[in-house]
């Protein structure tokens, strides 16, 4: 069986990021439940294209060299610490 492939029209993208902005719809995930779209990134691209950015959720990057110091005492330290040679 062929992946079913689900295009999105200029006016529902924009619908939707519209939505989002406004605050009727609270977040892309309740924008997803409500409009059924799948996929983890497609309103995030919509909302670079259509709207303004800084209803995106912040990006937050964990480095594992910076976290190695939790896990001393472990077994698992060592075996990180391999990893990030």
């Amino acid at each position: 069986m062929q992946k079913e492939i689900i295009k999105y029209d200029e006016q529902f993208k924009k619908t939707v990021v519209d939505m989002l902005e406004s605050g009727e719809l609270k977040s892309m995930e309740s924008a997803k439940r409500l409009f059924n779209i799948k996929g983890s990134s497609i309103i995030s691209r919509w909302i670079k294209k259509y709207g303004k950015e800084d209803i995106l959720p912040k990006v937050r990057v964990r480095r594992m060299i910076d976290e190695v110091d939790n896990y001393k005492g472990t077994n698992l330290y060592e075996r990180i610490l391999i990893h990030l040679q």
